[in-house]
């Protein structure tokens, strides 16, 4: 269930990236931004970027698209990826498409997308865009990307060994070698994982708070609230090898809730850290969402009992 939400965010971009792409990878002759799924405004000046270094003077959002579906007619595997990710998220001119999207990075891979290729493998994964769901097929495409060293697919192919798939049996040793790789390439998803994995030992990892408190601040300082949750709670806590620092644990877990993370939210309520019913308007405008204070029927707790 867990990797299942990481994939869904991961695809859908609600904070970093369909991926998080932190390697630096490269696709074809096109270093890739890093953060492959990011938004739609992002992608369309990223693309007009690209179409104005190709023709002299600036062109109109219309002649921008025109001129990269031009390019991913004639078989641009760049292209072709940056026109999916217009579909997926939809735009101002493109209207949101998740099966027109899924088609064009089924193209792009087989153009050598390794980008592309990943998002596939998060589509057969989860069935989506009327794809049947086959996570060995996801696994084999996650397994051509890690062999062109991307991070990304070095973190997804190690939690479906890590917490098993349909087809795919558990495989400890073979998942934590991946979930390293991932962290040491700078992936920030594998960053925090692997200080769980530390945190609280595995089978194949001996129990390391120390270990487990650096790859945290290295997902936090990359802006992972996630990890910065973990590392607030172990300065909050003064779990060894740190000492007590409730301040500096309050601190790092308020950049986490400002990034709308409702474990953030949680902790702030327990430990004190201010108005609750001020804590939920933040979160509410941090959603975007509408402003309730009934606690009853608008707090974050109560939607996430609503979704189990």
């Amino acid at each position: 269930m867990k990797l299942k939400i990481i994939l869904v965010t991961l695809f859908f971009s609600i904070t970093c990236l369909a991926f998080t792409c932190s390697g630096g990878e490269k696709n074809n002759d096109q270093k890739l931004d890093k953060k492959a799924g990011k938004s739609a405004q992002s992608s369309k000046d990223e693309t007009g970027a690209s179409i104005r270094d190709r023709k002299s003077g600036s062109l109109t959002p219309e002649e921008q698209l025109s001129a990269l579906k031009k390019m991913a007619d004639d078989g641009k595997p760049d292209a072709i990826y940056q026109l999916g990710l217009m579909y997926e998220t939809g735009t101002d001119l493109v209207n949101q498409d998740l099966k027109k999207a899924a088609k064009l990075y089924a193209k792009a891979t087989e153009k050598g997308s390794t980008m592309a290729r990943n998002k596939l493998a998060v589509i057969y994964y989860l069935g989506l865009a009327g794809y049947k769901k086959n996570q060995l097929k996801a696994k084999e495409l996650f397994e051509i990307s890690v062999n062109e060293n991307s991070p990304d697919a070095m973190f997804m192919l190690g939690k479906m060994y890590l917490d098993g798939a349909e087809g795919i049996e558990q495989d400890f040793e073979q998942g934590t070698k991946l979930m390293n790789a991932a962290a040491v390439s700078g992936n920030e998803f594998a960053m925090d994982e692997l200080g769980v994995m530390y945190f609280n030992g595995t089978q194949i990892l001996e129990k390391d708070r120390g270990k487990a408190f650096k790859w945290y601040h290295r997902a936090a300082r990359k802006g992972y609230a996630p990890a910065m949750v973990h590392l607030g709670s172990m300065y909050y806590y003064g779990t060894p090898p740190l000492d007590k620092d409730e301040k500096k644990g309050i601190e790092w877990v308020e950049k986490a809730f400002k990034k709308g993370d409702q474990a953030a939210y949680n902790l702030l309520v327990q430990w004190g850290g201010g108005n609750e019913n001020e804590k939920q308007v933040s979160f509410e405008l941090k959603k975007g969402g509408n402003i309730n204070t009934d606690k009853k029927s608008n707090s974050p707790e109560n939607d996430q009992n609503k979704e189990k």
